[in-house]
């Protein structure tokens, strides 16, 4: 399964790019780029609990914490989730 997103949704990601594009070409593809590998990561997260019947939203919510755990420890895509690459890009031409 894959995360589909909204006419809303699709629209914001299109103002973003476009405002981002009229900027700075490389920033905008970089940001894109960067949204998509996060919402790769968050449908993981999602996948967790995908087709389950839980007991109780405790139940449920250990489940999500321990993937959240997982995820947490891997570095490679805790970077990815908030973008650190472009981040740091960023701060170097600022600086």
């Amino acid at each position: 399964m894959s995360v589909r997103y909204s006419a809303r949704s699709l629209a914001k990601l299109d103002a973003i790019y476009d405002y981002l594009q009229s900027r700075n070409a490389s920033a905008a593809r970089d940001v894109m780029r960067s949204i998509g590998e996060s919402v790769q990561h968050l449908e993981e997260l999602r996948k967790s609990t995908a087709c389950q019947i839980f007991t109780s939203i405790d139940a449920q919510e250990a489940v999500i914490e321990k993937r959240l755990n997982e995820l947490t420890s891997d570095r490679h895509a805790m970077k990815q989730l908030i973008g650190y690459e472009w981040i740091t890009r960023q701060w170097e031409e600022v600086v």
